[in-house]
């Protein structure tokens, strides 16, 4: 596997336990979740495609490009799941705020508690 597509892959999965992190931080109802997480992969990944290392778009716009991106998926999911597209939008978006990789193991780390000693169901 070339180095390109195994950091794309590694960007997307950190993206999305990082906003499945944030997701548990802001209460967001459990079923959304893999929506978060689909949203972080999808925005980071989609971000490092186009950017600097990918397609030699500027973070910038390649940032823009992603977020837009999200956000719409994001509408067309809330309307089929009738939630509000912040529910989905604001967990997925963090990850691409710049520095915030620095802070995944931060979120990861939020996170399991609120899996191991909060969940109504056990995890086995």
């Amino acid at each position: 596997m070339s180095d390109f597509v195994f950091e794309l892959l590694a960007q997307a999965l950190l993206a999305a336990a990082a906003a499945v992190g944030f997701g548990l931080s802001f209460a967001v109802p459990a079923p959304v979740l893999v929506f978060c997480a689909a949203g972080g992969a999808l925005g980071r990944g989609l971000r490092f495609a186009l950017g600097p290392a990918g397609a030699g778009m500027p973070l910038e716009w390649a940032t823009l490009v992603a977020a837009a991106t999200v956000s719409l998926l994001a509408i067309w999911g809330a309307q089929r799941l009738r939630a509000h597209p912040k529910a989905f939008t604001v967990a997925a978006m963090i990850p691409m705020i710049p520095g915030v990789q620095l802070f995944t193991a931060l979120a990861v780390g939020l996170a399991v508690p609120g899996l191991l000693f909060y969940r109504r169901r056990p995890l086995i």
